[in-house]
């Protein structure tokens, strides 16, 4: 977790404002598993989407 903790730190002291910090951290995990998508291998994930670009996202009652 020491790792993880440091990116924390380093995305906080880059931009106080807490939702650029969250879209960089959405984009580092996102990143993240299309890199190293777990023990289930590159087909585990049929879809991966940022926040702001899941496609039901409005249909489902969750505004831009």
């Amino acid at each position: 977790m020491g790792f993880l903790r440091e990116v924390l730190r380093s995305l906080a002291a880059d931009d106080p404002k807490t939702a650029v910090r969250g879209r960089r951290f959405e984009r580092l995990a996102a990143g993240a598993l299309r890199a190293h998508p777990g023990e289930d291998g590159r087909g585990r994930f049929e879809d991966l989407w940022l926040w702001g670009e899941w496609p039901e996202r409005e249909e489902l009652g969750y505004g831009r």
